[in-house]
């Protein structure tokens, strides 16, 4: 039981629908990878949730833009309980679109979001959580 409610806390991360964000600036050229930098402001690893003996930790993740229009999305967590832990990796694919500043990703599995970019920097709202990524 334990197990499933932090995994319902990670699932809270995963996109689900598109933000709302209008485009500005000149077209971004993203191809590259950027790394997971902070969540909600706070570095890695973020706590997501915790109970008792028992947490989910963000580790690392990152974006990687390809020049063909698709992207990976990855991300890892760590499942702790008492002594022990497991990361666990997830990676989402799809395809991409810049539209000025703003990036629309749409996830081979369904949904899509989006992400701000400037200049070196990524910024992604996902549900409560803002992801800052930096190339």
């Amino acid at each position: 039981m334990r197990r499933m409610v932090l995994t319902l806390a990670l699932a809270a991360m995963i996109p689900l629908t598109a933000c709302d964000r209008s485009p500005s600036g000149p077209a971004a050229e993203v191809s590259g990878t950027y790394a997971l930098e902070t969540v909600n402001g706070d570095e890695l690893p973020f706590t997501l949730a915790a109970d008792g003996d028992g947490s989910v930790e963000v580790m690392e993740g990152s974006i990687r833009f390809m020049t063909d229009g698709t992207f990976e999305d990855r991300l890892v967590v760590r499942f702790t309980e008492g002594e022990t832990h497991e990361d666990e990796e997830e990676t989402l694919t799809g395809t991409y679109v810049v539209n000025g500043r703003i990036v629309t990703m749409s996830y081979a599995s369904g949904g899509s979001s989006q992400v701000l970019v400037e200049g070196d920097r990524l910024t992604q709202t996902v549900n409560t959580f803002t992801l800052v990524y930096r190339r």
